[in-house]
């Protein structure tokens, strides 16, 4: 094969390959978990609780009162399963931890530990009430 048409051949193949390297996130990556789990900050009300009609991904409405959040409920475990409308959820910004409070009692808390290398280190949660 000449030059140019290995080129033209596999041109397209390492575009392709390139375009899904960057298309994919690997889940228990640092970046991923500090991003969407440590910064993550929101407080209000579960107002809808589904499955995502595509992919039966968990998702849980949220009122926050000047706005509406849907949040992947996948991440924590045990959350879906435990949440029920009119529950008031917290997550603070900076911290591995949500919390699920009904009828001003604490029901459920989730916790993620990470190292800096991108190990999660523990991913439990705890089921206050019945």
């Amino acid at each position: 094969m000449k030059p140019k048409e290995l080129l033209i051949f596999l041109g397209p193949i390492v575009i392709i390959l390139i375009a899904i390297g960057f298309t994919f996130k690997v889940v228990n990556s640092y970046d991923y978990l500090t991003e969407y789990i440590y910064e993550q900050e929101f407080s209000g009300k579960i107002t809808n609780k589904y499955l995502d009609k595509n992919h039966s991904y968990k998702r849980l409405g949220i009122d926050l009162g000047t706005s509406n959040e849907i949040l992947a409920a996948d991440a924590w475990i045990g959350l879906y399963e435990n949440a029920e409308i009119g529950d008031s959820i917290i997550k603070i910004s900076g911290q591995g931890e949500l919390k699920i409070y009904r009828k001003l009692k604490l029901i459920y808390t989730s916790r993620f530990n990470i190292d800096s290398g991108s190990k999660i280190i523990s991913r439990f949660s705890d089921r206050k009430i019945n």
